[in-house]
């Protein structure tokens, strides 16, 4: 059976074009007429991304994440996800197909909505991406404020370059205050923190409106903790085992991919940066098994 989710655009060059084009004519549909300024750039994992500047008929930012649909066209999700894409209208692909986001954070073809007496879908609503003047305001809870901040390696993951790479530094430092903890321990210690972000990460990635936000770096801080299993401190193998894990979780050699791509949810988030780290911790060890040969 094929895969019909849509996939990383990771060849910009010939759409180019076709994204602008494809963001102007989402964001006319979803709130009028608006100028844009855009600034695409490319992440480690080669999936390329937009954000765009809105003024006009409303002022904000928008992310974009650049996807391919199973009929090749080109899909633009933005994030955060307006409601009413999400539940009236889908995103619409340049190829007619729409999309949307299911309970589980996961992409899938969109489903219309219930239509009136004659059957007719609900018309998309138009307006702000704010709120209308004295209409009430979504809140951010303190709960809600704590879970983005752990969630987001204590602020590292948002960093606007590589968030990644700087989210799993917090996971350097604490690896360096367990490793002199005896094996049973450390663990322990490291299971307790990845079955802890499963549902961080998935209440994280809701609050967000993203299946897999970058910012969202949990699954970097474990993963690191994954990766030096075993493995006496030392300033080079510090240094090796953050090399080994983001070679792995950028590359995603199969089934990382797979699972990034087919997996939703905090389950999902955490998962396919523990096979990474797996697999670094498995070339850790190999290393030295090798150095000691030699």
């Amino acid at each position: 059976m094929t895969d019909q989710t849509p996939t990383p655009l990771t060849d910009f060059t010939r759409r180019a074009v076709a994204a602008r084009a494809l963001i102007q004519s989402l964001l006319t549909e979803l709130i009028g007429p608006v100028d844009l300024k855009y600034d695409f750039f490319r992440e480690w994992n080669g999936c390329w991304k937009a954000r765009v500047d809105l003024t006009g008929a409303a002022t904000g930012r928008l992310e974009f994440t650049f996807l391919t649909t199973p009929g090749g066209g080109l899909l633009a999700l933005p994030r955060p996800l307006p409601e009413r894409w999400r539940l009236m209208t889908g995103i619409p692909a340049d190829d007619g197909t729409r999309w949307t986001l299911d309970a589980a954070g996961l992409l899938v073809p969109f489903a219309p909505p219930a239509g009136d007496a004659d059957g007719r879908a609900a018309p998309p609503a138009i307006g702000s991406l704010d709120p209308a003047p004295g209409a009430p305001r979504a809140t951010i809870t303190r709960r809600d404020r704590a879970i983005l901040f752990l969630a987001q390696g204590f602020g590292t993951g948002r960093l606007p370059k590589a968030p990644g790479t700087f989210g799993t530094l917090p996971g350097v430092l604490l690896y360096l205050l367990l490793a002199g903890l005896p094996l049973a321990p450390y663990l322990a210690v490291t299971a307790a923190l990845l079955l802890i972000g499963i549902p961080l990460c998935g209440r994280a990635a809701r609050s967000l409106g993203e299946k897999d936000p970058p910012s969202v770096v949990w699954d970097e801080i474990v993963g690191y903790l994954i990766t030096m299993i075993a493995i006496a401190p030392s300033w080079p193998a510090v240094v090796a085992g953050f090399a080994a894990f983001r070679l792995f979780d950028i590359w995603k050699p199969w089934p990382i991919g797979w699972i990034d791509r087919r997996v939703g949810g905090g389950l999902g988030i955490m998962l396919d940066d523990v096979v990474a780290a797996l697999m670094a911790l498995g070339l850790m060890h190999l290393g030295l098994a090798l150095v000691d040969w030699i």
